[in-house]
């Protein structure tokens, strides 16, 4: 008889040459967490791997954020258009993400991912302002 071994695969290993990654697998996700922790779970490796690269967040990603964020803004937001469009309106879109890191939320994690959309706009129009 065949003995296998008992231990999964190393899943934290890459393939020669590969740049390691942080962000999290399938498999990390916990099983039992509600939507909310799996996403904030899944935003927490985005967020380790910008660092990492030294880095803000991709544009996609803080889109992404801002759809979780707009609920929590009125319906005429800058958070909004952000979301739906892309479109920045960078002091309006600060002074939301100010309001937002300055209330306490049922999840925790807002004020987390609002200084992260702040910190991708003061990247963007930092390399958008002319010399």
């Amino acid at each position: 008889m065949e003995h296998h071994p008992s231990n999964p695969p190393d899943r934290s290993r890459n393939a020669p040459g590969a740049e390691p990654t942080t962000a999290p697998q399938p498999d990390d996700f916990p099983i039992c967490g509600s939507p909310l922790e799996k996403v904030s779970h899944y935003l927490r490796g985005v967020f380790a791997e910008a660092d990492a690269r030294g880095e803000t967040i991709s544009r996609d990603d803080a889109q992404a954020i801002a759809c979780l964020l707009a609920p929590l803004l009125d319906a005429d937001a800058a958070m909004n258009r952000f979301a739906d469009t892309g479109e920045i309106d960078a002091p309006r879109l600060r002074d939301e993400c100010a309001y937002l890191r300055g209330h306490t939320w049922h999840a925790p994690d807002v004020g987390i991912w609002a200084a992260r959309v702040e910190h991708y706009l003061t990247a963007q129009t930092s390399t958008d302002t002319p010399a």
